[in-house]
């Protein structure tokens, strides 16, 4: 019995309702960061940023940020009536009279224009900008910023507009003036003078008047007469007359009344944005509307084409006809929607809520079926089957008969008994419709559909896509890869598969292959696809795709260009239509009024900051020191659909684009190296338009101890204390080198004074020995010996006095003096024989040795080697001379020198040998400060263990006196 009660309460035939064509909007208020849900007047500027008028002040609006304007001489916060000359540059007026412009980020106050109380509209003709008041004008010229005021008498300036460069007026006569280089025309009497009128806008047929907030009739004055403007609902009043391309928009407090300059009404039956309470409305650049109200903030329209209907939450759409759709809702609900009576009717209203997830409309059998917790079927908008399957999905095999995806898997449900036939042969087992359930492993189903040419179920669960038939279940994959379907479409004789992971894929039920469409949008998550003639159409969460899979073209629909920036539950495509269900709501659309976006968005940059000190510096060619290299560069890119959609880069100088968050409008520099820098930034809509690049030039300058004075400076600081350093350097060094040079001088002079000293012992020694020879040989009688030992001795000692002052002498000098000495040693002691050899082609002329250097050797060989000999005393000398040295060998066979040493100690009052001493000394002088030296070496000889005698040898360098 409660199943019946149940049937009347939600089956009974539905209502059907008529709704106006209102346009898809946004809602900008409080909630988004709007100042004040109170608005009186919008402006878009010439950079396209939407300024703002409201009770709480002004406001400029990027599409991120809102921009607060304020004056601390404002005694009404309030604001209206925007006027703009430049960008950034914007009048505006508050109801008492009060006149501000912007200038940079602040509200500057016009204390001349001001209207001491009273608000009267400005009014900007060309450079000029006019303020009201009682019988007198007062004009600013906005270039030259002089200020004028005009006298008129008996014209009270109400409100007035701009006629040819001419104010259009009001006058407390009843008429129409016109005021024009000082004069003044009457242009028309109003024969009705108790209106009085306070609001005039001109138009192509004459002049719009009203009075605002006293009644809601508009009138035409054209010269001929006056005329009521029909079609406006009465007690509506008017706020504002708005002109949009050559139509008329009069915004009301139930909506906008649109007429065409015939004022033939364009938006028949109820008023655009009804109930409503409009203050203005303007269109920007990018053909977006901005209706403002007086209490609920912003109504921001991106295609006006774009109509929303009813307060639906639509979760799924099918077609029913060229012009039918029917809905499921969120809320447990089905309607059917005709787009050309354009009407709703209500099929069923279950009082417990739950989301209807699909709906299929079966025209043979004129049946609508709608799944959700519960599986019913509608004929006539009449209940006639109802099961509890909770089914997902469903797709019709046959007559009467439907697989249904479901929580658990798949069936089939047969409406009728004549259906039965149309279940596949290899799926009945009986007339027990349980039967007809189909082995997936209980697993949550998400879309079916059916391939009748084989029947084959195909399904998508949460494991994978599968095809089910008579002879196999078989598992399609992509690449190998797991395909998680959303929705399944069979199309002549291939599946199209939406799906979350692979995107949008095409499976030939021929001859098995598969490929992925759309791989140009690198989609990953396809949520509904739907084909109709040859185009494909498929959706994600926020994007509808017409795709020609042939020619690869496509349309987008997004909220860019037109489409509200909510989530596409569901679509259907008509003939004329298109019907999308949102999260907000239906809406519907042809394809002619919607328009592509080539709108290209502009950054603008609004200020630099110093991070550390807070000091703000407009943007130009900045001159920066060391210490501010750390910058905030505030920029704004007036952009008001899809911001999350918009991509915003930077770059540095000449490096590479850098991405920003969608919504972020300040990029922080920090650490910067001194240098010139050049900042770009770029903002790039979803269909790659890319708008104007800003640029912000600035230089850091390197701190003082880099730049390149002080370094300059450094350099001649280094520089002098170099030259003064080497030059006291060079000063101390040739002093001591002078001082060097005298030591060495004196050195050298001690040293010639010391071997001349040595030369001076030598000499009397020898002379000493020889005339002790020449008495020996006196007091023994041999006069004639003594004579010839005479000889030779002054022969010697005139050689001697010759080379007594050289320093050298030659080698044959030398030599001869020694052949002299021996010859007289040898007359002294004739036991001694000696021998004087040379080697063949010797030079001894030009050879020059130290002088008296070899005569030492030879006389001590004779003294200690020879003299205490007894017999064959041989002295042997030879010289020999190579490239480089010459070699003097003095040879003896005498008793050694330890055995002469032994004599001489035996001799205790005889004194140490001074000519071995002197030679020594003689030879370490004159080697003193030499690199090439003279080399003495004394050579013990040995007849077995006996002493036979003394090798000496001295090697002497052929440049030893360079």
């Amino acid at each position: 019995m409660s199943k019946y009660l149940l049937f009347l309460f939600t089956h009974f035939i539905g209502i059907c309702y008529v709704w106006a064509q209102q346009p898809a909007f946004q809602s900008i208020d409080q909630n988004n960061g709007l100042a004040s849900n109170t608005i009186y007047d919008m402006l878009q500027d010439s950079k396209g940023y939407i300024w703002i008028a409201g009770d709480k002040g002004l406001n400029r609006f990027d599409g991120v940020n809102f921009t607060q304007f304020k004056n601390s001489n404002q005694n009404s916060k309030a604001l209206s009536n925007l006027v703009e000359y430049m960008p950034g540059e914007v009048y505006t007026q508050n109801f008492s009279g009060q006149v501000f412009r912007t200038e940079g980020d602040s509200l500057v106050y016009e204390e001349y224009l001001s209207q001491g109380g009273n608000y009267r509209p400005l009014i900007r003709i060309g450079e000029q900008l006019y303020s009201f008041g009682m019988n007198y004008l007062i004009s600013k010229n906005l270039k030259t910023k002089e200020y004028t005021k005009l006298e008129v008498e008996n014209a009270v300036f109400e409100n007035g507009t701009d006629d040819g460069g001419g104010i259009v007026y009001f006058s407390e006569l009843g008429a129409l003036c016109k005021f024009k280089q000082g004069k003044i025309e009457t242009i028309q009497k109003i024969p009705f003078v108790n209106n009085k009128f306070n609001k005039i806008v001109k138009c192509k047929k004459g002049y719009l008047v009203f009075q605002k907030n006293n009644n809601q009739y508009i009138y035409l004055l054209n010269g001929a007469g006056i005329s009521r403007l029909p079609g406006i609902a009465e007690n509506v009043f008017v706020n504002k007359i708005c002109l949009i391309e050559g139509n008329i928009w009069v915004c009301t407090t139930n909506g906008i009344y649109i007429f065409d300059e015939n004022f033939n009404r364009v938006n028949v039956g109820e008023a655009l944005l009804s109930n409503q309470n409009i203050s203005t409305i303007i269109k920007d650049q990018t053909g977006a509307y901005w209706a403002s109200t007086l209490n609920k903030g912003i109504l921001f329209i991106p295609n006006i084409n774009v109509v929303k209907f009813g307060n639906y939450t639509p979760s799924a759409l099918t077609q029913k006809g060229n012009s039918t759709i029917i809905f499921g809702t969120y809320e447990n609900e089905g309607y059917e929607y005709n787009i050309e009576q354009n009407n709703i009717s209500n099929i069923f209203k279950v009082p417990f809520p739950n989301q209807i997830v699909s709906c299929v409309y079966d025209k043979e059998q004129g049946l609508s079926l709608f799944s959700g917790n519960y599986l019913r079927i509608y004929q006539s908008n009449m209940l006639v089957f109802e099961s509890e399957l909770a089914a997902k999905s469903m797709a019709k095999i046959g007559t009467g008969a439907y697989l249904v995806g479901y929580s658990n898997g798949v069936t089939v449900v047969v409406f009728n008994q004549e259906g039965y036939a149309s279940v596949p042969s290899w799926l009945r087992k009986g007339e027990n419709k349980e039967k007809y359930f189909l082995n997936t492993g209980y697993k949550r189903s998400r879309s079916v559909a059916y391939y009748a040419k084989d029947s084959t179920f195909i399904y998508a669960d949460v494991s994978g896509v599968y095809l089910h038939n008579a002879i196999q279940r078989l598992e399609l994959k992509y690449k190998g890869k797991t395909i998680l379907g959303n929705q399944l479409q069979v199309h002549a004789n291939k599946l199209y598969i939406a799906s979350s992971n692979c995107g949008l894929l095409c499976y030939n039920l021929e001859d098995k292959s598969m490929v992925k469409l759309g791989s140009e949008f690198n989609l990953e998550n396809v949520n509904r696809v739907k084909i109709y003639g040859d185009f494909i159409y498929f959706s994600t969460d926020n994007i509808l795709f017409k795709y020609n899979p042939i020619t690869r073209q496509s349309l987008q629909w997004f909220c860019d260009n037109g489409l509200n920036n909510e989530e596409i539950k569901d679509f259907e495509v008509l003939p004329k239509h298109y019907v999308v269900g949102t999260s907000n709501g239906l809406v519907r659309f042809t394809e002619s009024e919607f328009y592509s976006e080539n709108y290209r968005p502009n950054v603008f940059i609004q200020k630099v900051m110093n991070t550390e000190t807070g000091v703000v510096m407009k943007p130009g060619q900045l001159q920066l020191k060391s210490t501010e290299n750390n910058l905030d560069i505030y920029f704004a890119i007036p952009w008001y659909k899809n911001i999350q959609a918009l991509q915003v880069f930077y770059k540095i100088n000449n490096g590479n684009w850098v991405k920003l968050a969608p919504k972020q409008r300040l990029l922080k520099l920090a650490s910067l190296e001194p240098r010139e820098y050049s900042i770009q930034l770029k903002a790039v809509t979803r269909s790659g338009a890319v708008g104007m690049s800003e640029v912000l030039h600035f230089t850091i300058a390197p701190a003082f101890y880099k730049t390149m004075w002080f370094m300059l400076l450094v350099a001649a600081a280094v520089f002098t204390l170099i030259f003064f350093f080497f030059r006291f350097r060079t000063n101390q060094l040739k002093h001591k080198q002078k001082v060097e040079l005298e030591k060495q001088e004196l050195n050298r002079k001690i040293e010639l004074s010391t071997l001349k000293t040595l030369r001076a012992q030598m000499n009397p020694h020898f002379i000493f020995n020889s005339l002790n020879s020449i008495q020996s040989y006196v007091y023994s009688g041999e006069k004639e010996l003594a004579s010839k030992y005479l000889g030779l001795f002054s022969d010697l000692s005139r050689s001697l006095l010759d080379s007594s002052n050289k320093h050298e002498i030659s080698l044959h000098e030398e030599l001869e003096l020694i052949d002299l000495y021996l010859q007289l040693e040898c007359i002294r002691l004739p036991k001694i024989s000696y021998k004087i050899e040379k080697n063949e082609g010797l030079q001894e002329h030009n050879i020059f040795i130290p002088a008296m250097v070899v005569q030492p050797i030879v006389e001590n060989a004779i003294k200690h080697g020879l003299a205490n000999k007894e017999e064959n005393c041989l002295l042997h000398i030879s010289v020999t001379a190579d490239e480089s040295h010459v070699k003097i060998v003095v040879d003896d066979n005498g008793i050694g020198r330890k055995k002469a040493e032994e004599l001489n100690k035996a001799k205790r009052n005889k004194p140490a040998s001074f000519a071995t001493d002197a030679l020594e000394n003689r030879i370490s002088l004159l080697n003193k400060n030499r690199m090439k030296r003279m080399v003495h070496t004394i050579t013990d000889k040995f007849d077995g263990d006996f002493p036979s005698g003394t090798l000496v040898t001295l090697t002497i360098p052929l440049d030893y006196n360079d």
